[in-house]
């Protein structure tokens, strides 16, 4: 029998462990989160997610793979930090302010940008024109709208202002928001530790969080479910 699909997109959290493939050709880690919710509401995964991605991307996939969407399945969109920010340059995702103080070479050539030029926008942007949560409840908003346009419902995992979304989206049964990973990460720096960037843990990976962090937001996001009322849907399914 053909199982429903959870549709997964998302940043790095939602690969888990491999980087450097297309969306839709990362192997199944039955240890990530959102394979574990997958698992929890007998859907069968399929992932379009991709490390270093922003909410963009996150949203530019809804429109992209929504004629994949059976009415059916369920769309899980994990959106990622609004820091990263759309850019055409080619061979590059979405590119993070910190990115732009610091600009590898391959970046500043690709573009055709100097790193000093790199460097004044950023310093000017985020002086004069960066506000994360502003940005974040944007693609948020259009990502939610995206969502209700779909035949399936939908689980959304903001960054911020979770409980906001919940409030104002209660009467719509076709949508959910839950525990991000994001919230994780924080934790899991406190616990294990950081030196040079790199996590110090015996299970560390390319998503920054382990086994055990992932299964915690897993099962969250389940308890979510079961809050908001569309568990009964899910176990349905």
């Amino acid at each position: 029998m053909v199982k429903n699909k959870l549709h997964i997109i998302g940043c790095s959290f939602s690969t888990h462990r491999f980087f450097d493939l297309e969306p839709g050709d990362y192997p199944n880690d039955p240890s990530n989160y959102a394979r574990i919710v997958a698992k929890n509401l007998n859907l069968e995964p399929e992932g379009y997610a991709k490390e270093g991605q922003g909410n963009p991307f996150m949203l530019n996939c809804l429109k992209q793979y929504r004629d994949l969407f059976a009415v059916d399945d369920i769309v899980l969109v994990q959106l990622s930090h609004p820091e990263r920010l759309f850019n055409t340059i080619p061979g590059f995702g979405d590119i993070k302010i910190v990115e732009c103080f610091d600009p590898v070479p391959a970046q500043c050539e690709t573009a055709g940008v100097d790193a000093d030029e790199f460097k004044n926008f950023a310093y000017v942007y985020d002086k004069c024109f960066r506000d994360d949560m502003y940005t974040h409840d944007l693609y948020c908003d259009a990502i939610v709208a995206e969502c209700l346009s779909l035949p399936c419902k939908s689980i959304i995992l903001p960054i911020h202002n979770t409980n906001d979304y919940i409030r104002k989206y209660r009467e719509f049964d076709k949508i959910a928001f839950c525990t991000s990973p994001w919230s994780y990460w924080p934790d899991f720096d406190t616990k294990y530790g950081v030196y040079n960037n790199e996590i110090l843990a015996d299970d560390s990976r390319f998503d920054h969080l382990n086994d055990e962090y992932h299964s915690k937001c897993g099962h969250q996001i389940i308890k979510d479910l079961k809050k908001q009322g569309l568990i009964k849907f899910f176990e349905n399914v």
